[in-house]
C-alpha cells in the first residue's frame, strides 16, 4: 500500500497538483487539492484507484522491490519489580522477535482491478 501511496503523490507532485507545502496540512486538504484531476487525468485516476484499494498483487521476481519494515513488539515489563523486555524473560518470544524483527522484501507487480 505504501509503494500504491508513493506512486500517486509523486505523480500529482511532478504534474503539480500538489506541492510539497501541501504534505503540511491534512490529509483531507490534501486529498481535495487531489480529487479535482481524477477525471481529468486518465494516468492520475488508475494510480487514485490503486490508492483507494482498487489493485491487487502478484509475486514477480524482475519487477518492483518493495520493503515492508516489522511490526513486531517486544514491550517493557515489570518482572518481580524489575523493568525488563518481555523476550528476556520469554524465550519463545525471543526467538518470535529475532526472526520477525527484519524487514521482508518481496518483488511485486500492481496489478488494476481489470488484469485480476
Amino acid at each position: 500500500m505504501f509503494a500504491v501511496v508513493s506512486d500517486c503523490l509523486k505523480y500529482a507532485l511532478k504534474h503539480n497538483y500538489i506541492s510539497i507545502d501541501d504534505f503540511y496540512t491534512t490529509d483531507t486538504k490534501l486529498i481535495s487539492k487531489l480529487e479535482p484531476f481524477v477525471e481529468k487525468d486518465s494516468h492520475f485516476k488508475k494510480l487514485w484507484e490503486r490508492m483507494h484499494g482498487h489493485f491487487s498483487v502478484k509475486q514477480d521476481l524482475n519487477s518492483r522491490r518493495i520493503f515492508c519494515k516489522s511490526r513486531v513488539v517486544d514491550p517493557l515489563v515489570l518482572d518481580d519489580k524489575e523493568i525488563k523486555r518481555f523476550s528476556d524473560i520469554e524465550t519463545n518470544w525471543k526467538k518470535i522477535v529475532e526472526k520477525e524483527i527484519e524487514p521482508r522484501e518481496y518483488f511485486l507487480s500492481i496489478l488494476d482491478t481489470k488484469e485480476f
